[in-house]
């Protein structure tokens, strides 16, 4: 199919006029085409939009594969860390992620008049950034601390690793009295470390996690608050344990999610693979992988549903993704990453979202993704209200 068939099928989506047979060869046809072809397309069709307006109920066939091929481009972009708040405004991809009937899409421009105001500015985005607090209380600031050795703890080295992470290295030494670090993640950051048993460790925005120097005892214990991601590293006989307040994760040797802020009404709990034990007072379940452990904070019920890995763990891989989002679910992950202060004056009439948003854009594009399904806003310093607008 060339592009001017696909161009006019593009045409009648966003009249409204298209047909099943005819979203379904517009699926195929965005699917199979060329990277320098789909990124044409979709610049042309961010004007068809502002033209046309958009339909009412869009194809879920022709969503999946404008999400693979946008998925691709993900995927080409990344390995050379080519920037995505450049990538974004040079490319002007349309995201097409579907909201309550409507299309959400990338704009170079904002949809919204307040967004031209004078207080408008672009707050950056989050990045690496972590406090370790040492047994004796000694905090180190790591995302301007040097490469290589930070401190001797028991025997142990704590190391910042030439990728930035951190490490700890070294046997520790016999007879020692059990030591305790915590690293901490601030508002708009994130970290990895690597625990002493060779356990791989992502943390996100607000978050923090305590763990000894040496895993030394019959177990491996760690507290986390917030939400991190474990690759566990398998040692037999010694399992591992998360806790998380009252509530604890038993692993043999897995990789999972937990996410568990306290502005959170649940804490979950998303199994990638291998086997995981969540218990809540009394009451137990076993994950099997691709389940999620559910824990309702108000009532303190523990339950287990089919996860989405995809959208639990994407903030791992750089991205926000919401499914069915309120915007008060959105505005809470944002405020963590950019570090502002996001008052909701929307009053809940602006339904639910769907959508995938790089974490590497700057706060003004992400908002702007908003204000283009009726959401404006105003920026005042590191203060952002919202408030409902015109679709």
């Amino acid at each position: 199919m060339d592009q001017q068939e696909i161009i006019s099928l593009l045409n009648r989506a966003a009249t409204g006029s298209i047909t099943d047979a005819e979203q379904r060869v517009l699926a195929d046809g965005l699917r199979d085409a060329d990277e320098p072809s789909f990124r044409s397309l979709t610049e042309q069709y961010e004007g068809i939009v502002l033209q046309h307006g958009v339909p009412g109920e869009p194809d879920a066939l022709l969503y999946e594969r404008i999400r693979d091929r946008i998925a691709v481009i993900e995927e080409d972009v990344r390995p050379v860390r080519i920037p995505w708040r450049s990538y974004a405004a040079a490319a002007a991809i349309l995201l097409l992620m579907f909201a309550g009937g409507a299309y959400w899409y990338f704009k170079q421009q904002a949809t919204t008049l307040i967004a031209d105001s004078p207080y408008e500015m672009n707050v950056a985005p989050g990045g690496d950034k972590a406090v370790l607090t040492l047994a004796d209380g000694t905090q180190i600031t790591l995302d301007s601390a040097r490469t290589g050795a930070l401190a001797q703890q028991s025997g142990i080295h704590v190391m910042k690793l030439d990728s930035g992470q951190l490490a700890y290295q070294g046997i520790s030494a016999q007879g020692s009295v059990l030591q305790y670090n915590t690293l901490t993640i601030p508002r708009g950051g994130q970290f990895q470390l690597t625990l002493p048993d060779g356990t791989k460790v992502w943390l996100n925005s607000v978050s923090s996690l305590r763990y000894p120097v040496a895993f030394s005892g019959k177990e491996r214990v760690v507290e986390l608050q917030g939400q991190a991601y474990f690759e566990i590293a398998q040692h037999p006989g010694q399992p591992f344990r998360v806790k998380v307040g009252d509530m604890e994760a038993l692993v043999l040797g897995t990789h999972f999610d937990i996410m568990a802020y306290d502005d959170e009404h649940t804490i979950n709990t998303t199994l990638v693979e291998g086997a995981l034990q969540v218990k809540q007072g009394q009451a137990t379940q076993l994950l099997r992988p691709g389940q999620q452990a559910v824990r309702d904070n108000a009532t303190g019920k523990l339950s287990v549903r089919k996860a989405d890995i995809e959208k639990a763990t994407a903030w791992k891989s750089g991205f926000f993704e919401f499914d069915d989002a309120g915007l008060p679910a959105i505005v809470r992950q944002l405020s963590r990453w950019y570090d502002v202060e996001i008052v909701d004056e929307t009053n809940g009439k602006t339904g639910l979202f769907w959508g995938r948003i790089s974490k590497n854009l700057p706060l003004s594009s992400v908002l702007k993704l908003l204000a283009s399904n009726g959401v404006q806003f105003r920026i005042e310093g590191r203060k952002v209200t919202l408030f409902q607008g015109e679709k």
